[in-house]
């Protein structure tokens, strides 16, 4: 049995290092076309004229232009000559924040969007904007408007990216590929997991680890997905983007609180019950978020301050409820550990990150990479090593329990059931109230060949014996040993003929297994069936069985064939 669950788990080791291996190539794969594609973009950056409202700023890098939080409807406009390399099939790149944006060229409209979303007061997200330029505006006045659709409007400008239209997606595969890549990665397993774990759970409750462990990848690879703009490669709908970032972001947070706590289900402490209201507060806070953002009431960009501050409470709820510890001897739960450490740091490093590119270096390069997918990545990792390692404790548990109801319940000599599990089956038996039969038996001879042959002989009489009895009676049939030489079999869902023919068999079978040895192997039995014991009491029907038995072995007069006699 052992061997087998080691088997197993074999089997799955192998699967997923497959698995890595195909993830391995195709991230070669990628890596060599990313390489392939080369740097194909410039940086329109420098030399604007800035406005904001009334307000001119002259000469400006728009990479060092920081403009903060904005009322809602404040405008901007950027305002610069168009180079002349960009004369012809040249598209800009811009990426704005929660706002509409109009280009121009010579006065001339060029590329609109989110404008009635501002006039509306609805929400329009945060984006890249694909503006195609026309032929021959080399030379001419490019003009780009924003208008705050929100309050406190972030206005991180930012450089212009541009490159050639015919190339615009695939500078954009280029720009964005570790984030294509990642959460291609982890929506994959997310989706493969969350599956696999559905149809297990059929048969097996404790595979709801795999459920979450899939949930979380499958947030995390989604929230990747959006919050570097991928959609942006199949679809132009800016808001319904930046909704989907936000929502994973957070159902993601909660699914990886409710990881921890189902990891933890059967202990008990103050600790881990300050976790659970700090989930719960958490759950019930993004609740509140979904339903006043989608009633148009609050934005759910604006609730984000106050997730992070819950979120650090959550971390801190995490350390006090003892995942820092490492002497443990779960495997699974060490992975756990080392899972809450890297989670826990990424959350905080990610909390700050943001912040600080918002508030403090709004264009700074080294800070606009989230720590979030690649830690995320390597918790799924640790993840799968921690559920691989809780399915095998659980295998070894179960398999310790099957151990110890072997030695309760099991006849070691004959690998029959033993009295007490003859006791707990009858009343089973009884209980439901279907017909049944209890045949006894007792081997005869067997304390002569223990005289005479030694008890060794006589225990090989009981195994001869045994191998008789479950080759005659039908394949439902429990037997049980009862004790030195009496036996118990206890037949359901057979007829009165099919019983008795079975105990015609066994006599078949004693005989062709008496033959060439030193002893006889023979045994006298009687049959008692349910209905012929008023309410089928179980004592009764037993020494009804006990009494034909006897009266069996009272006329038996088998010969010994000169070898034994009884």
């Amino acid at each position: 049995m052992i061997k087998k669950e080691r088997l197993e788990n074999v089997k799955l080791g192998y699967v997923f290092a497959i698995l890595l291996f195909f993830l391995l190539v195709l991230w070669s794969l990628f890596a060599s076309l990313k390489n392939y594609l080369g740097e194909r973009y410039s940086i329109y950056n420098d030399h604007f004229e800035v406005k904001v409202n009334d307000v001119v700023f002259s000469d400006v890098s728009l990479s060092d232009f920081v403009l903060g939080d904005q009322p809602r409807k404040t405008i901007v406009e950027i305002t610069n000559t168009i180079p002349g390399y960009m004369n012809r099939d040249y598209t800009l790149l811009p990426c704005y924040y929660l706002c509409s944006v109009e280009a121009f060229v010579d006065g001339k409209l060029i590329y609109s969007a989110g404008v009635k979303e501002v006039e509306n007061n609805e929400m329009f997200g945060c984006g890249y904007h694909f503006m195609n330029l026309p032929e021959g505006c080399g030379g001419k006045t490019l003009k780009i408007r924003l208008v705050a659709n929100e309050p406190k409007t972030v206005f991180n400008i930012g450089s212009i990216k541009a490159c050639p239209s015919s190339k615009v997606y695939l500078y954009f595969f280029q720009e964005n590929f570790y984030a294509i890549f990642t959460s291609i990665l982890l929506i994959f397993v997310g989706l493969l997991s969350t599956i696999c774990s559905i149809v297990m759970m059929i048969r097996d409750r404790s595979f709801y680890r795999l459920l979450l462990i899939g949930l979380f990848s499958l947030g995390t690879g989604i929230w990747t997905f959006f919050y570097y703009q991928v959609n942006q490669l199949f679809s132009d709908d800016i808001t319904f983007g930046t909704t989907v970032e936000y929502v994973s972001l957070y159902l993601t947070v909660i699914s990886f609180g409710l990881l921890i706590l189902f990891s933890r289900r059967y202990e008990k402490s103050w600790r881990l019950n300050l976790l659970k209201i700090n989930v719960a507060v958490l759950s019930v806070f993004v609740l509140v978020c979904f339903i006043l953002h989608f009633v148009n009431i609050l934005r759910i960009p604006y609730t984000l301050p106050v997730f992070h501050v819950l979120t650090l409470f959550y971390i801190v709820t995490i350390c006090l409820a003892g995942y820092f510890k490492i002497k443990l001897k779960s495997y699974s739960k060490r992975y756990m550990v080392i899972l809450g450490i890297i989670m826990s740091v990424s959350l905080v490093l990610e909390i700050i990150r943001h912040n600080v590119l918002k508030y403090v270096y709004p264009n700074s390069v080294f800070l606009s990479t989230s720590f979030i997918p690649i830690s995320s990545l390597v918790s799924v990792v640790i993840f799968f090593m921690s559920f691989m390692a809780h399915m095998y404790e659980m295998a070894l548990s179960r398999r310790e329990k099957e151990v110890l109801t072997d030695l309760a319940y099991n006849d070691p000599l004959t690998g029959f059931y033993n009295r007490a599990k003859y006791v707990r089956d009858v009343e089973e038996f009884v209980n439901s109230k279907k017909f049944f039969a209890m045949v006894n038996c007792d081997v005869n001879g067997l304390k002569y060949v223990n005289d005479k042959f030694g008890h060794r002989t006589g225990a090989e009489l009981l195994k001869s014996f045994s191998e008789c009895l479950r080759e005659s009676v039908p394949a439902n049939a429990r037997c049980y040993r009862m004790g030195g030489d009496e036996f118990m079999v206890l037949v359901a869902d057979s007829t009165q003929m099919e019983v008795n023919l079975a105990m015609e068999n066994l006599v078949k079978h004693e005989r062709e297994i008496s033959e060439g040895k030193e002893y006889v192997v023979e045994a006298s039995y009687g049959v008692a069936f349910s209905n012929e014991v008023p309410d089928c009491n179980p004592q009764k029907l037993y020494t009804l069985a006990d009494k034909k038995m006897y009266e069996m072995k009272t006329k038996c007069h088998s010969s010994r064939r000169g070898k034994t006699e009884v």
